[in-house]
Formats: structure tokens, C-alpha cells, sequence
């Protein structure tokens, strides 16, 4: 929980950023300091990239010298804060495995996944009554987000909760909820051995 001291101000809402490379922590040094919360004025635009100038630098030559940007945004007339990423590199950039264009912004939903090159970042935000500030926080792990993002995405196939839809490496699965928890121990790349591929069976269900 975000710590604060006075007691009447508002608790701002708060990006919790988790950093995923193969090549490990080497790459996050220049992070700022881990599980630490770091707060920001309403306006300021998160950077992500290699330059010096970057909000959050990630050291790696194939980054850009700007990767993306976070920016907090309020829709009127709601007044929970939103946030979006914006493109800011000719590289390909995902959200949640839709491609972001250059130049171009997405809206960043409650639990989202960057995916650029080998990076990955996993994020969750943590709603806050503040609407003129922000935090985030930053940690580096040693697994990839693409297996909890994709377990978050489960969903029952024509409202039948024994089957479930699941996406694994971008391929969509049909499998039995008991063969779902094996795989949880065994692995995920077990589950492709004993499910259904999501297009072969477009024929015969629904979804």
C-alpha cells in the first residue's frame, strides 16, 4: 500500500511496472530503485528507453533512445484517472498482442502487457482517488509475464465452465479445466499435446 503521511490527502493511483529480458537483471541497473513508489505530477510523460533523458532506462543496445511513452489522461466528465501508452519507436510494439503503430496511443487497461523485441512489461494498476498525480513502481523478474497475462485471460467456451479458452504463444486453445491445472504443473508447453487448437473447432462451436 502506498505510504503516506497526511492523512487527508488523496492516495494516487499507482503503476506497478514488472520488467521481463532473458538476459536477466543486467539489463534493468539503471531502473530506478526497486519496490520503492515514485511519484509524479498529473502531467508528466513517462519515458521508457536507452537515452539518459528517459523516465525509466533500460540498458540494452537495441532499445531506442525512446522506446514509449505512459501518460495519465483523465476523460471527462469521469474523474478516475486512465492511462495510455504511446509508440514513440519505428519498432514493433504490443499491448496485450495488438500491435501499437508508430506515433500512435493505446489505452492501458487494468492489467496490461508491453511486449517490444525481448522485453517484456507487465503492468497493473492500482486505482487511487488522487486526480492531479500518479506513482509507479518498478521491479525486474526472472520469468516471463506472458504466462500469468495469458492465465488472466481464461474464459469459459459457449458458457460451458468444464472447457476453457486459453491462449498459449499467441495460439488459442481449447482445453478441459483438469487438463488446465496439470498443465500448471507440468508446464504450459505440455497443454498443446492435450488440447484442441481453437481454429478446429470454430466449426463445431461458437467462439
Amino acid at each position: 500500500m502506498y505510504n503516506n503521511s497526511a492523512e487527508t490527502e488523496e492516495l494516487p493511483p499507482i503503476l506497478h511496472l514488472t520488467f521481463y529480458h532473458p538476459q536477466g537483471a543486467c539489463v534493468f541497473l539503471l531502473l530506478p530503485e526497486r519496490e520503492k513508489y515514485h511519484k509524479f505530477e498529473g502531467h508528466k510523460v513517462v519515458t521508457l528507453g536507452r537515452a539518459d533523458s528517459c523516465t525509466l532506462r533500460l540498458n540494452h543496445k537495441r532499445v531506442s533512445r525512446e522506446q514509449l511513452q505512459i501518460r495519465a489522461w483523465r476523460p471527462r466528465p469521469d474523474t478516475i484517472v486512465s492511462f495510455e501508452v504511446v509508440n514513440t519507436s519505428k519498432q514493433p510494439l504490443q499491448l496485450n498482442g495488438t500491435m501499437v503503430g508508430y506515433l500512435c496511443r493505446s489505452a492501458l487497461s487494468a492489467k496490461s502487457l508491453l511486449t517490444f523485441g525481448e522485453f517484456e512489461v507487465f503492468i497493473n494498476i492500482e486505482n487511487g482517488e488522487a486526480q492531479d498525480s500518479f506513482a509507479l513502481t518498478c521491479k525486474d523478474s526472472d520469468e516471463s509475464s506472458q504466462v500469468m497475462f495469458n492465465i488472466s485471460r481464461l474464459q469459459p467456451v459457449n458458457g460451458d465452465s468444464i472447457m476453457l479458452l486459453i491462449v498459449v504463444n499467441n495460439e488459442k486453445l481449447v482445453c478441459t479445466a483438469d487438463d488446465f491445472k496439470r498443465s500448471i504443473i507440468r508446464g504450459l508447453e505440455w497443454l498443446p499435446h492435450r488440447a484442441m487448437s481453437h481454429k478446429n473447432m470454430s466449426s463445431t462451436l461458437n467462439v
